[in-house]
């Protein structure tokens, strides 16, 4: 294997706030890698902390993550990643074998996930969102990890929340914050109803993940951690990723950076999505909004409007053909 900057670098937030398309936004850029939602390292720190284990074991913990479907989370990584997950196992023990005689503690058996799983590209990272929610555990795994800490308006992910079947479970079971992750674990969600909740019971829920997010990255140095908004990759996709990029201590190619500038859809930056909540705005607890207050939402950022339309454009002529050689053509001439 290559060497491979490991530790992991995590993309966290409230969920429904935009970290797959940050996740599609990275991986355009030539040896980087993220994996979408492993959910699964905070249950295999509360059960085996620190202790050696078999790769039978591990994969036995992994595996029992489910997410809506009934699907194994391991499994959909692996063969979206990877392929054939038979042969993933192989190729994990063997490995396994090679490096730590079989056995390992959670760390190493995660290192050598996050290398197999990545292929070649040499820089990985974690696209779980509540992961904000126990920095302290994976500190505890993982030292030097870099977070990104993507935000969106809370009355958006409200409204998104409600129409997400794992967030209505979530909310009306009540799953303490820390828990959102292993929840899934045997599938245990799926035990709580699936019951419509209120824009007021949603808010309350990205309060609380942004505040527990903001609070613990507390431990971490600045080198570590990273704010950044989900508006500010649509409203300025290329310079948000530029500064993504140097905080991930990736280097920035232009062509690369614009093919992944196409990803946001352009024509959504003259919507407001968020507004108001209608008659429910007064019962939503005043700290909630002194919280949406202080990220300086709603947005009242303005944009180059010509600028917007020429990126939209490519946008969707980048729908019909590839993305390479004629657009990045297109975009230095239009635009830069």
């Amino acid at each position: 294997m290559k060497s491979k900057k490991i530790p992991p670098f995590f993309i966290v937030g409230s969920g429904r706030c935009g970290t797959k398309l940050l996740m599609r936004m990275l991986r355009v850029h030539k040896n980087i890698e993220v994996i979408p939602e492993t959910h699964f390292i905070p249950t295999l720190y509360r059960i085996y902390n620190a202790s050696s284990i078999s790769y039978k074991e591990f994969f036995s913990v992994c595996e029992d993550h489910y997410g809506e479907g009934g699907y194994s989370w391991m499994k959909m990584i692996v063969q979206d990643r990877w392929g054939d997950y038979g042969e993933f196992k192989r190729e994990m023990a063997k490995h396994m074998s090679l490096k730590y005689g079989g056995s390992g503690t959670i760390r190493q058996h995660l290192n050598v996930f996050f290398e197999i799983i990545s292929g070649p590209c040499k820089l990985v990272g974690d696209k779980t969102p509540h992961y904000g929610t126990v920095i302290d555990e994976i500190n505890e795994v993982w030292p030097n990890a870099k977070y990104l800490h993507l935000m969106r308006d809370g009355v958006d992910v409200a409204k998104s929340m409600k129409g997400h079947s794992a967030f209505r479970r979530q909310i009306t079971g009540n799953i303490k914050l820390r828990n959102l992750d292993t929840c899934l674990y045997k599938n245990r969600l799926s035990e709580y109803p699936d019951s419509e909740v209120s824009i007021v019971d949603a808010m309350s829920m990205w309060y609380g993940i942004v505040s527990k997010t903001k609070s613990l990255s507390g431990i971490l140095d600045d080198s570590q951690y990273m704010e950044l908004k989900y508006e500010s990759l649509l409203l300025y996709p290329q310079s948000t990723i530029s500064k993504v990029l140097s905080f991930l201590g990736h280097e920035v190619s232009k062509s690369r950076l614009f093919v992944s500038s196409i990803y946001p859809s352009p024509f959504h930056l003259s919507s407001k999505n968020g507004g108001g909540i209608g008659n429910e705005e007064e019962e939503v607890p005043s700290h909630v909004w002194e919280l949406r207050q202080k990220l300086d939402y709603p947005e009242t950022r303005n944009y180059n409007r010509a600028k917007e339309f020429a990126r939209s454009l490519l946008y969707y002529i980048s729908k019909i053909l590839s993305p390479k050689k004629l657009l990045k053509n297109l975009y230095f001439k239009v635009i830069c």
